[in-house]
């Protein structure tokens, strides 16, 4: 654990047991790691290498071979911004990279996750800002690739990646990853620009709930390459300030994606502006909406994050309670409490953040940033028996004994929701969704799929990718194991989609 600087060159870390949690660098440490290599951590819940709030330098590292429940880095955390430059992150059982509400500098990694359903190269969650290239910008190249994942780069819930523009972090290199080489969802926005694909077009990339990526003819030949840079003119829409904010939102009592983007963009903007009128802007949205209005909570969540990015613990508490009390079972209540639980984390409150913790594993379904902060606070607890508690746990979570159809989140939904399963071992695996009549509405297979957690998500539509009506569906999951003829598994539960 770094809590001042830890600077160390040509050094391999790793463990002959089960008994190491990686490095983690705490709120305001530094560091300089130069060319080590990290492996064999088990940790449960963080990564590798686990940087909350932080600012190492993390270059020519080798990152392989991690059993961990987040990635091999895990950044988390808008006060410092880390740097990561010429790294091989390869082999671990999750993603990559994972960046949680936090800022990052990522320039010629090669970064790969893995194969299974949901891991990503680099994954990209809740107001996440990386940024392929320096702060000092001009011109400069990522030349990151991100390879032989499921998802290549995922980006969800209002996260800004700045992965190529005409001048600023392009040459990079998106390819192999069975799935999807973008996946962007929940109006979110991902600049692409100038980039390798590994296709003569640009392929696999999706875009759905409201988000955007922007994505031009791929370069004509493989950066990683060497290959000589091409300029592809172009426009993007961009939003740097607050009057551009209110031009896009003029009509905010009939909210679009562009609205809510660039609302969300408001958190990024401030901390780049420091300018106050921004929360006067979100506090008039917040009390003249109503609480149905879909504005209002993400006016909420934006605000919340500027209020605990300035260390206004007062005022963030209160909208984050709010939060959690007016919208209760949706994304908004869960990140909330997240918002909480780092709140009192940062205050070395752990009594106040082990309860706002508690709540999000009662009331939700796990997912990375719930282990992380879990194995965070356990990192800080006396005697270390809240930690040996959520290891215990989270170590089931991780290598499941049975088949089960978990559930999916949100319930009631709308547009989308996430089914979640476990298989024990290697299965084939097919998840269909019926109507009430029994109708088959949409099916998913997955051919040979590795033992652990996964999920799936239903945006509402059919095979035909028509949207469906309101109502009640049923989902039905079927598993044949690949290593024992006796262990098949057939279960379905409800779900309702509100429109």
């Amino acid at each position: 654990t770094v809590n001042g600087g830890l600077n160390v060159y040509n050094t391999t870390f790793t463990s002959s047991s089960t008994s190491w949690g990686g490095i983690k660098f705490n709120s305001g440490s530094s560091g300089f790691l130069n060319s080590c290599t990290i492996n064999n951590v088990h940790s449960y819940g963080g990564a590798a290498i686990s940087i909350y709030n932080a600012n190492p330098t993390i270059q020519y590292c080798t990152i392989e071979n991690n059993l961990t429940a987040t990635g091999g880095i895990y950044i988390s955390g808008k006060s410092n911004t880390p740097y990561l430059y010429y790294n091989t992150i390869r082999n671990n059982t999750y993603h990559g990279i994972y960046i949680y509400n936090a800022y990052a500098n990522l320039r010629f990694n090669t970064v790969t996750g893995s194969q299974t359903t949901g891991r990503a190269a680099i994954y990209c969650d809740y107001f996440a800002y990386p940024l392929f290239a320096v702060t000092s910008g001009g011109y400069e190249e990522g030349r990151n690739t991100m390879h032989n994942s499921y998802y290549g780069l995922y980006a969800g819930y209002y996260s800004i990646v700045s992965a190529g523009s005409n001048d600023i972090a392009y040459n990079n290199r998106f390819i192999n990853n069975s799935y999807a080489n973008v996946y962007a969802t929940y109006n979110t926005t991902v600049y692409a620009k100038r980039n390798w694909w590994g296709q003569p077009t640009v392929n696999k990339v999706f875009q759905i709930n409201g988000s955007v990526v922007y994505t031009d003819n791929p370069l004509p030949t493989d950066p990683g390459l060497g290959a000589p840079l091409q300029a592809f003119p172009f426009q993007e829409t961009t939003v740097n300030s607050l009057e551009e904010v209110k031009w896009v939102v003029a009509d905010i009592n009939s909210p679009t994606d562009d609205t809510k983007n660039s609302i969300a963009k408001l958190v990024d903007i401030y901390i780049k502006t420091k300018d106050k009128s921004i929360k006067d802007f979100l506090k008039d949205i917040v009390k003249n909406k109503s609480k149905n209005d879909e504005v209002r909570p993400l006016a909420m969540e934006v605000l919340a994050n500027i209020y605990l990015y300035d260390k206004e613990f007062n005022e963030g508490v209160e909208i984050n309670e709010n939060l959690i009390n007016d919208y209760k079972g949706t994304l908004h209540e869960k990140n909330g409490l997240m918002n909480m639980f780092f709140a009192y984390y940062e205050i070395n409150d752990y009594k106040n953040a082990a309860s706002y913790l508690s709540k999000i594993q009662t009331e939700f379904l796990q997912n990375e940033e719930v282990l992380f902060a879990k194995w965070l606070i356990g990192t800080e607890t006396t005697k270390g028996a809240f930690e040996k508690q959520l290891k215990t746990k989270t170590e089931e979570e991780i290598t499941p004994n049975s088949y089960q159809l978990i559930g999916n989140y949100p319930n009631p939904f709308n547009p989308t929701t996430i089914i979640n399963y476990s298989i024990p071992v290697n299965s084939n695996v097919k998840i269909n969704i019926y109507d009430i009549t029994g109708s088959l509405i949409k099916s998913f297979y997955f051919n040979s799929q590795s033992s652990g957690y996964h999920k799936v998500e239903w945006d509402g539509t059919n095979e035909k990718g028509l949207k469906v009506s309101s109502g009640t569906y049923i989902y039905r999951m079927e598993a044949v194991s690949l290593e024992s003829t006796n262990q098949n598994f057939i279960q379905s539960k409800k779900m309702i989609l509100l429109k």
